[in-house]
């Protein structure tokens, strides 16, 4: 009821069984699936959907109840675009689906693009990504982040350097633009600091030196409204500093290879 408050089409199916078949009859732009009856089967069935041609690209959002951090880095494993624990945040809810669905029509228009360009025969061999993949952490305390985004980099393969965020909105002229901007905000308050990190994601999203770089910005846990403005300005995902290293590994290579 709220999704269609929100002028989205939405399809409802009592079992996987029932979405298979919804799904391969008319694909949807996005897949809402509760996880909390049998997380393994939810996860195979997104595991189903990414070996599909048809299907590959279609974002889920897994809604349950995440107790462990092995169960959230799982189902984004599986090929989960976010997890949502409940009970769900209706603001963060609608805000992760907005960001999603841009991806999508973003990576729709690329891939026409492309297709177009190969019907006209203008399309060269498709290059081979061979860079581990930039990243920039932006940190008010660059000091104090700094063993983290080692850590980080370890773990994500990564090349990664701390900046502060300052030095991140100056132009950067002939320098190669990084793949991925990690906003650390973890120590903000929800409230004092919110303006602040608005901005610089709106800066960061609107200057040609950056608005090309996928964006990550890490929060402080239980802020609903500060996650979902961060998603509506164009951060790319949104996470709270609670979750492991690993599942931020993970979401971070995710978006460089987006990228």
């Amino acid at each position: 009821v709220k999704l269609q408050a929100a002028h989205y089409r939405v399809f409802t199916c009592a079992a996987l069984v029932e979405a298979r078949t919804q799904i391969a009859d008319a694909p949807p732009d996005l897949i809402l699936l509760d996880m909390t009856a049998d997380g393994q089967e939810a996860r195979e069935f997104v595991r189903t959907l990414r070996a599909n041609f048809q299907t590959s690209e279609i974002p889920v959002i897994g809604l349950g109840h995440f107790d462990r951090p092995e169960d959230r880095l799982a189902a984004f494993q599986a090929g989960m675009a976010d997890i949502l624990p409940k009970p769900v945040s209706d603001i963060r809810l609608l805000a992760r689906i907005r960001s999603l669905l841009r991806v999508s029509d973003a990576n729709a228009e690329l891939r026409l693009r492309d297709d177009t360009s190969r019907a006209l025969g203008f399309a060269e061999a498709a290059p081979i990504f061979e860079d581990p993949g930039r990243i920039v952490m932006v940190s008010d305390a660059v000091a104090t982040s700094l063993p983290f985004a080692n850590r980080l980099s370890d773990a994500s393969g990564c090349d990664i350097r701390t900046i502060d965020a300052e030095t991140a909105l100056v132009p950067k002229g002939v320098e190669t633009p990084p793949d991925l901007i990690v906003i650390d905000a973890s120590a903000s308050s929800c409230d004092a600091d919110q303006a602040r990190i608005f901005r610089l994601i709106a800066d960061l999203r609107g200057r040609s030196e950056s608005r090309h770089c996928s964006q990550l910005v890490i929060l402080p846990e239980d802020c609903p409204e500060t996650d979902a403005m961060a998603l509506d300005l164009g951060a790319n995902d949104v996470v709270p500093a609670t979750v492991s290293l690993a599942e931020i590994a993970l979401r971070a290579r995710s978006l460089v290879r987006q990228k």
